[in-house]
């Protein structure tokens, strides 16, 4: 039987004339929120990924073509400086925002692949990224425009960059873009943090200020979502485009901690896990849960190892029990009763693929 789609054309359009009416700054640049009348005053090109290729499929070409051409009037020489300051640092540039801002290019470039313009945007923006971050030597995360200096810290939330970095190399052959992605590889897996406990930290440090730190008695913390779930969907990617075994042996040390932290707990995953051993809390979070659910999917389509889908519907079984009756919404986290529209629909995602 064919479903009639007609309907949900017509609310995707809907939505999106009413983000163009309500979301639009006074440059025209759309904006990162607003509550009431109240509009917060920052661009969303970082975002560019989450909603590039939705406004290009419902045929909003010449919208897009307007926030590129202020994207490249927000630049500054192919530079994206963050309008978010970060302890009062301003014209920071934060490499996780160049993330879903590449990923935004590349589908604005593949939209027409023969297109120069395009394919030449994305490469500034790129190649310029390759150069602040350090990314083809001792990547780092945050750079200060003013100053020319890139800061010695690495948040491992960039192992999106491995995804990246492959896709650009599939898609170009520059191996400007593989190389920087096994450069990026080798320093997750060479950080000490990993090392010892077969996790990503949330931020490696350079030139001694590691030790500082650990004489300071800071030790450190592996954050499930984003920081170790990011980096094994870039790995994966990696892993497709060189079929390399060591990718493959780190990927299953990973799963293999996180296994050894949830399987005990029936299926609870953590926020946060500390090298002493404790984990986050005693909460589920339903962001580190859904995101560990699609990365073991994923996986096991990947290498065809049954275990992978076991973990998964473990994570799984142990949240229907906070399923509401109500609604069928899940909380944000076990025990609780707030949900969050973005993360339902990620674990309904996820659900669907197990």
């Amino acid at each position: 039987m064919a479903i009639d789609t007609s309907n949900l054309r017509r609310e995707a359009e809907r939505i999106i004339k009413i983000v163009k009416n309500d979301l639009m700054m006074p440059s025209g640049s759309l904006c990162w929120e607003r509550t009431g009348n109240s509009m917060m005053n920052h661009e969303i090109f970082s975002d560019l990924g989450d909603y590039m290729i939705f406004l290009l499929y419902f045929g909003e070409a010449e919208f897009v073509e307007s926030q590129i051409a202020l994207l490249k009037k927000r630049l500054k020489k192919y530079v994206l400086v963050s309008s978010f300051p970060t302890k009062h640092i301003k014209n920071l540039v934060k490499s996780y925002e160049y993330t879903d801002l590449l990923f935004g290019l590349i589908d604005y470039w593949q939209a027409e692949p023969g297109n120069f313009a395009r394919r030449r945007l994305l490469d500034c923006v790129a190649n310029n990224g390759l150069r602040i971050f350090k990314q083809f030597k001792v990547p780092k995360s945050f750079y200060s425009y003013d100053l020319f200096f890139a800061w010695p810290v690495f948040d491992t939330r960039d192992g999106t960059f491995l995804e990246i970095y492959s896709d650009l190399y599939n898609l170009t052959l520059d191996r400007a873009y593989l190389d920087a992605a096994l450069r990026i590889f080798e320093t997750l897996v060479c950080s000490s943090f990993y090392k010892k406990y077969n996790l990503f930290p949330d931020y490696q440090f350079y030139y001694g200020l590691d030790n500082l730190l650990t004489i300071l008695g800071y030790k450190g913390r592996a954050t499930i979502c984003k920081n170790n779930t990011n980096t094994l969907f870039g790995l994966l990617s990696l892993y497709k485009t060189t079929k390399d075994e060591q990718i493959k042996v780190v990927i299953n040390n990973v799963l293999g901690e996180i296994e050894r932290r949830v399987r005990p707990s029936n299926g609870l995953v953590p926020q946060y896990i500390y090298p002493t051993g404790e984990i986050g809390g005693a909460k589920a979070f339903l962001t580190a849960s859904f995101s560990l659910i699609d990365f073991l999917c994923d996986w096991h389509v990947e290498i065809g190892e049954t275990k992978h889908l076991d973990l998964a519907k473990l994570v799984a079984d142990f949240w229907s029990d906070f399923q509401s009756q109500q609604t069928g919404l899940f909380p944000t986290f076990s025990g609780g009763e707030s949900t969050f529209l973005d993360s339902e629909t990620d674990m309904f995602v996820a659900l669907y693929k197990l």
